[in-house]
């Protein structure tokens, strides 16, 4: 037809003009629904294992007697099953309280075995690569 002016999809389609309509009293009053409210923060807690920020616990003091296993504080023995890795002492060798007198390799652990007090070796009863079992005599001090 001459002299119309073309018409837009909205002009030509009631649907679209009328969520042109909505849209727009959506958009001026902000929303026509409430806002969600966020969820609650989750309880506070410490800080996850193995994080850098997690202080080291210094280990309980243990008596002598339970460092040397059961028995006199003279003798040394295996406080638990496993593979003697070392022996860091010979017979007639001064050692001080504390000292690494074996290393005991089990549960894919070593574990090292000190001297319950100061005194000299008097006699070694393992060797490397021995098998003990839990209690077993590993050195006697004098």
């Amino acid at each position: 037809m001459p002299g119309m002016q073309p018409q837009s999809p909205r002009d030509s389609n009631p649907t679209a003009a009328s969520w042109l309509v909505h849209r727009s009293a959506i958009s001026a009053s902000g929303s026509s629904l409430p806002r969600p409210r966020p969820p609650p923060p989750p309880p506070a807690r410490g800080p996850p294992r193995g994080c850098s920020r997690a202080r080291p616990v210094p280990p309980p003091p243990t008596s002598a007697a339970a460092r040397a296993g059961d028995g006199p504080a003279s003798a040394i023995r295996a406080p638990l099953a496993g593979r003697v890795a070392a022996v860091n002492v010979r017979e007639g060798e001064p050692v001080a309280d504390g000292v690494v007198v074996a290393v005991l390799d089990a549960m894919k652990m070593e574990h090292a075995i000190t001297a319950p007090g100061a005194g000299t070796v008097s006699a070694v009863h393992v060797a490397p690569d021995e098998v003990v079992e839990a209690g077993a005599l590993l050195v006697e001090l004098e």
